[in-house]
């Protein structure tokens, strides 16, 4: 698994704002699995 970095947003418009400064940036919420496929390297987000 990569090393990766969370940033919790506040706001939708502080969501879009860091997706768009980060290109291989996910997006985690209630119900959203990303920890086992970082696992597997299906994903590696940066963010």
């Amino acid at each position: 698994m990569n090393r990766f970095s969370y940033h919790r947003a506040d706001t939708v418009d502080d969501a879009i704002r860091a997706l768009s400064a980060e290109s291989s940036a996910r997006l985690i919420a209630g119900g959203t699995k990303l920890v086992d496929p970082m696992k597997y390297d299906v994903e590696q987000p940066s963010t």
